[in-house]
């Protein structure tokens, strides 16, 4: 073997071939436990939207049945204006709502915990590889290296969509609770529940966020047109009604007129 050869040893371009590997590795997956901390940060902002709303729903609920107690003599005039029922389901999803949040960020936080564990891992690999002249890995660094490749290559594939999907949730959603605190403000109860009113804000909360299926969305599309069409036939009732009532008073007014 001349000195020629041995400058170009196939195991020194591979050494340097791995360090650069190791180093992307490193980099992708500091940046992959930088996004997580940014979803993280941006369930949490939902949470406490989805808490509030919760919590305004339920003041709602229990205005209105305040409501419906003290003013008896007008309960009827109310329920048809507003209906309980719906409200009622509507405070047992923003519950059910929050206490899905809280279980998804603890699954963030403990995805965290491992992908900063392979940070940890890649970093160690890197700092004894650089430590040793001529050093490689060994079986179980290796091995370690393709376990965080995986699932760094897992994580990019889905962390950026996740990512974007969720900013979009949260403007959508804080805009709904904008709404619904100004209904909270209207002097009129009744304004809190009128269909269109409603704001969808189940459906914005879980939207886009949670990357809900095809088959759910549309479900959550059709419930809202059921919302919708309701609103609707009470309008046509209620204008029904006044037409009625104006073509009773109308004909008294003729005949008086003819008696005169």
């Amino acid at each position: 073997m001349n000195k020629c050869t041995q400058l170009e040893d196939p195991r020194l371009e591979w050494r340097a071939i791995q360090e650069a590997m190791l180093r992307d590795y490193l980099h992708t997956a500091q940046d992959v436990l930088e996004a997580k901390k940014e979803i993280y940060d941006v369930k949490q902002q939902r949470l406490c939207l989805a808490q509030e709303e919760y919590n305004h729903l339920h003041n709602a609920l229990a205005t209105l049945n305040t409501s419906r107690t003290s003013l008896c003599s007008s309960s009827s005039s109310v329920s048809t204006k507003y209906d309980p029922d719906l409200l009622k389901a509507d405070v047992a999803l923003a519950k059910n709502r929050v206490g899905r949040l809280k279980s998804e960020l603890e699954q963030i936080r403990t995805e965290m915990h491992c992908t900063q564990r392979g940070v940890d891992t890649l970093a160690s690999v890197e700092q004894k590889l650089s430590a040793h002249e001529g050093g490689c890995y060994n079986i179980t660094e290796a091995q370690a290296i393709m376990v965080e490749l995986r699932s760094i290559q897992k994580s990019l594939s889905s962390g950026e969509k996740e990512k974007a999907e969720l900013m979009q949730s949260l403007a959508k959603l804080k805009d709904d609770l904008t709404r619904l605190q100004l209904c909270e403000s209207s002097p009129d109860i009744s304004t809190l529940s009128l269909p269109q009113e409603k704001l969808s804000t189940a459906s914005q909360t879980d939207l886009s966020g949670e990357l809900m299926p095809i088959g759910t969305r549309l479900a959550e599309m059709a419930r809202m047109r059921l919302l919708y069409d309701e609103a609707r036939k009470k309008i046509q009732l209620i204008q029904q009604q006044l037409a009625d009532l104006e073509e009773k008073v109308v004909p008294g007014q003729a005949e008086s007129d003819q008696d005169r």
